[in-house]
């Protein structure tokens, strides 16, 4: 008893200072090993990757960087958590300049609903944090509105043209003054709001540009801005809100957020998680999630359509064994597939017939290519465009401006159609390019969702491709769809003059 109250009071009698800054925080102290062990399996995440030879392989990776003792100050509850629960008392240090007061700024016509009311509350309150609402939940709205709030000089960055542009254009329909646009091809630089490229800071800050992953569009990175310009937005900003936030763990953002002092961070996405098992990163870099706002409850809130998703089964086999890598089945099993082509290109047709205007994804500028050519010979129409990183950014402009218009019937695109694209008048998407990505599933679904006029139900057509590797990233966007109870699913077949 005597030896366990020593003890005790060994532990108990310990002081430990956390230093806190905007970006890491800082562990200044003795601590035991133990303690320290368990910090560092708390910030830790798994990656797994197959390796040919060895099968699926996993490393662990820990936010804790053990030498330096300091973690990103988004994860500051969990040493707190785990100080307290080992009874060693600690003090703070908090070197954030939090003395910086809220000067708001007044907006035009600018109201929200109550579930963004809420998060905003949330937002300011917290002062950095995670903001998920589901696509067409009006995020660019709430980003207005909280950037006005704070009043203080903000960041929104975002990670394309056509995502800088539409939010600047937003944000200046809101607001009574020039929103600043930086870019690898303009710099308008404003003391209040600036919307910029990640690529284009990242260029200044003399790093190389990571690509978050295998689908993201390869931008042009040279850039004429000066890289004294970007240094002074990124010193003298306040507030720093990443647009598709779920891409903050990528390296490059990383390089961004520790580059900027800003107070205030928050990062904004319909889906905060990753497949790859750096989720992690997103509280990390920011703070707390809030309140997520889901696709389902918009739905039955009225403010989104509720889509019906059909499996289209085009195989009479039950399962076809590719002997082939994954590169060679996706390319001869849905690039090259004949058959399965054929299907999109009939289907569109009687979706065209019903002048519906349909959204279709692919994930390779081959496949796009291949639709493209396949669907004007088929629908013998014109309103056809395929949306590319080759297309240049006024084509994509008048793209876009056709698709909203109802100019168009039919717009394929790669990634470029996954995040910030606002075109209501879509009420049909086809996923032909597959995928499983937690990410992009959801956001493609989700372009289609947006209310618009006699629009009572969207339509989802995804694709049973019973192959190897394929089936299994089927049964894994099956999962994602039924997370949201109020999306409903169907099966469709198509296996009658199916040849394999």
């Amino acid at each position: 008893m005597k030896k366990y109250l020593i003890n005790y009071l060994k532990v108990k009698n310990k002081m430990v200072t956390l230093i806190v800054e905007n970006v890491y925080t800082k562990i200044v102290g003795d601590i035991d090993n133990e303690v320290i062990t368990e910090i560092i399996k708390e910030m830790s995440y798994e990656i797994s990757n197959y390796n040919p030879y060895n099968g699926v392989e996993t490393q662990t990776f820990s936010l804790f960087k053990y030498l330096n003792r300091i973690y990103p100050t988004g994860l500051y509850s969990f040493v707190t958590d785990i100080l307290k629960k080992h009874n060693i008392n600690f003090k703070i240090v908090d070197k954030r300049d939090l003395s910086l007061h809220y000067k708001p700024f007044e907006t035009n016509k600018l109201y929200l609903r109550d579930y963004q009311q809420n998060v905003l509350n949330q937002a300011l309150k917290a002062k950095r944090g995670v903001i998920q609402i589901a696509t067409g939940g009006g995020k660019t709205e709430l980003a207005a509105k909280l950037i006005a709030d704070i009043g203080l000089k903000a960041i929104f960055l975002v990670h394309t043209y056509d995502l800088l542009h539409q939010a600047a254009d937003r944000f200046e329909k809101y607001y009574d003054f020039k929103v600043g646009r930086i870019s690898g091809s303009e710099c308008f630089v404003s003391d209040k709001v600036n919307v910029c490229m990640i690529q284009t800071l990242h260029y200044c800050l003399k790093k190389k540009y990571i690509l978050f992953d295998d689908e993201e569009q390869k931008y042009n990175e040279n850039s004429n801005v000066k890289s004294n310009v970007v240094k002074n937005i990124l010193d003298t900003s306040d507030v720093l809100i990443v647009d598709e936030g779920h891409k903050i763990a990528a390296q490059s953002y990383i390089n961004i957020m520790e580059s900027t002092n800003c107070v205030y961070r928050y990062c904004m996405s319909a889906t905060p998680q990753r497949s790859d098992g750096r989720t992690i990163h997103l509280q990390a870099y920011t703070g707390m999630k809030f309140t997520p706002i889901t696709a389902s409850y918009l739905i039955t809130q009225n403010y989104l359509v509720r889509p019906i998703i059909y499996l289209c089964n085009i195989y009479k086999q039950k399962f076809i064994y590719s002997k082939s890598n994954y590169t060679s089945t996706y390319k001869k099993y849905i690039v090259e597939n004949e058959y399965r082509n054929k299907v999109i290109a009939v289907l569109v047709k009687k979706l065209i017939s019903q002048n519906k205007h349909v959204l279709i994804t692919v994930t390779q500028k081959k496949h796009g290519k291949i639709l493209l050519k396949l669907l004007k010979t088929v629908t013998k129409s014109d309103k056809i465009k395929f949306l590319y990183s080759d297309v240049s950014k006024e084509d994509r402009i008048n793209i876009l401006e056709d698709m909203r218009n109802g100019k168009l019937n039919v717009l394929i695109g790669t990634s470029l159609a996954d995040e910030g694209l606002d075109i209501p008048i879509l009420d049909v998407l086809i996923l032909a390019g597959a995928g499983k990505s937690i990410t992009r599933i959801p956001q493609r679904i989700g372009r289609v969702l947006r209310l618009y006029e006699n629009k009572k139900n969207v339509y989802v057509f995804d694709f049973v491709d019973n192959v190897r590797y394929l089936r299994g990233q089927l049964r894994e966007r099956i999962e994602i769809y039924k997370q949201e109870k109020e999306f409903i699913i169907n099966n469709l077949d198509y296996t009658k003059n199916a040849n394999n």
